[in-house]
């Protein structure tokens, strides 16, 4: 593909922009090249080019219009009534990851002793296996016991080579429940943490945790110094664990930024943004929160307050990032004064521009839970409940409000009540019910996104693991002359996608993922 000549201007900031904006107008599929094109420039604006990357980037949504499949790839056996024990797990209430083509997950109940399971399957619904059943607690009748794994995983997992990590609520030595590691082969638990609850700790980790470089941040819905919650760090290996943020009313503390968090924090650069399910004012009202702290735990901010009005309340189903923009979802459990279904909003990185992009009817969804996730300009996302059967939704949303869709209304044939985030790999996008594991094909498989993110003085790019046969490649022009040369430095697993850290030096790069 060559730029056209009509982009190349005289200001080096002016032409970056213009061209990624032909690209994004332009480009079409070209036999096995990703529709994703990314334009970098050492200049001495480096704030000005960040924006310009971030906004530039060119990621092609899948397309709606083309047929769409829905197929059931697991679906849970049924727990024993008496012990609520079963070989595989019950009630998956959280995400699924991908690598290579095997999707892993947690179910929050079941398995050997009714605490939940860690499980994998495959993509095309074969090889589903149980990793780790978490054991049996011990203890005294009408007490919560101990044991050495945990209960009732409910966040989602993060892979880092081939070794998954996680968080359950409640269990483990000290009842407050514990972190964990896995390896996707099962061979091996490990504890990596337990939670010790108030001044120092946490308790009640409902959600998953984000990884950047050798630490994972999280957030506990309990413990902290006021015990309103927590926002905490970990290195990998599990050692030096530290609460970097205390919710509620406490000196240190600011108490606009509500309490009791219990969603996937996101990460941008070195700033965290989450969730707080209630509170915001300064008398500890307030129906939740959107606020942002550093990964040091400083420069703590509450961005938005929800107050049970026509924007909603109880953020429940955590946030996503993508340039200035955060973008998430109210599950409307208060004191919603027109309707109390949910709604998808928007607002910036520095709390202006708050933007209601939807508000749930009950026809068309009702409860959204888990994260969306965005593809291009169109966010995805399921409702717990509401739809034309009242089992739930699967919708799409472009990110300006527009164009709202239901793509599947669940049924009790197909699980129903989906409650996790969806991850989406060759146009299909995966998820759970409380009951099953299902795809969503999109249509004809798409080649693979090559995304983009500034991360300190460099650049991030990430793209799917099952992309198997595509590399990352650079040139340094997009003319007739353009040599394309495969990156030299070799992708590592973060999160599960496919990485590559390069600092922003030297001469213009354009970026492109091909076969």
């Amino acid at each position: 593909m060559v730029a056209p000549k009509e982009c190349l201007r005289t200001s080096e900031n002016e032409f970056a922009f213009t061209l990624l904006n032909a690209i994004c107008s332009s480009h079409s599929t070209n036999g096995s090249l990703s529709e994703a094109i990314v334009f970098m420039r050492t200049f001495s604006k480096t704030t000005t080019l960040f924006s310009l990357l971030l906004i530039g980037l060119c990621i092609v949504a899948p397309s709606r219009m083309a047929a769409q499949t829905f197929t059931v790839l697991h679906t849970f056996t049924t727990p024993d009534p008496n012990t609520g024990t079963n070989s595989d797990g019950d009630n998956p209430r959280t995400g699924l990851i991908l690598f290579e083509n095997t999707l892993y997950g947690t179910a929050h109940q079941g398995g050997d002793s009714a605490n939940g399971t860690v499980f994998k399957v495959n993509v095309d619904g074969t090889g589903f296996a149980t990793l780790h059943s978490f054991t049996k607690l011990q203890g005294p009748p009408l007490e919560v016991g101990t044991n050495f794994d945990g209960i009732w995983p409910r966040g989602k997992l993060v892979l880092s080579g081939r070794t998954l990590y996680g968080t359950t609520s409640l269990g483990g030595p000290l009842r407050w429940g514990t972190i964990f590691a896995v390896n996707i082969e099962a061979a091996g638990f490990t504890n990596l943490h337990t939670f010790a609850s108030q001044p120092n700790d946490g308790s009640f980790c409902y959600a998953g945790m984000v990884l950047s470089g050798n630490t994972f941040y999280g957030a506990t819905y309990s413990g902290g110094g006021a015990n309103e919650g927590a926002l905490f760090a970990i290195n990998q290996d599990g050692t030096d664990f530290r609460n970097i943020y205390s919710f509620g009313n406490l000196f240190g503390s600011d108490i606009t930024g509500g309490f009791q968090p219990e969603t996937d924090l996101a990460l941008s650069a070195t700033a965290l943004y989450g969730t707080a399910s209630f509170g915001g004012q300064v008398d500890g009202s307030g129906f939740g929160t959107v606020f942002t702290v550093q990964t040091d735990g400083t420069g703590f901010k509450s961005l938005y307050t929800f107050l049970g009005g026509t924007n909603g309340d109880t953020p429940e189903g955590g946030l996503v990032v993508m340039g200035n923009t955060l973008y998430g979802t109210t599950a409307d459990d208060e004191e919603s004064i027109d309707s109390n279904y949910g709604r998808i909003f928007a607002i910036n990185t520095n709390g202006t521009g708050f933007t209601l992009l939807h508000r749930f009817t009950g026809d068309d969804g009702r409860g959204p839970a888990g994260a969306l996730i965005l593809l291009g300009n169109t966010l995805y996302g399921t409702t717990q409940y509401g739809g034309p059967s009242n089992y739930g939704v699967l919708f799409s949303i472009k990110t300006d409000g527009t164009d709202f869709s239901i793509l599947h209304t669940f049924s009790f044939a197909d699980g129903a009540f989906p409650n996790g985030s969806l991850v989406f790999s060759n146009n299909t996008l995966y998820g759970t019910t409380s009951e099953t594991v299902f795809s969503l094909s999109l249509g004809p498989a798409a080649p693979p996104q090559l995304n983009m993110a500034a991360i300190g003085p460099s650049l991030r790019f990430t793209w799917p693991t099952n992309a198997t046969s595509f590399t990352l490649q650079s040139t340094t022009n997009l003319g007739p002359s353009a040599f394309w040369t495969a990156a030299t430095t070799q992708p590592v697993l973060i999160n599960g996608l496919n990485t590559v850290t390069n600092s922003i030096s030297g001469a213009q790069q354009f970026y492109r993922l091909a076969q």
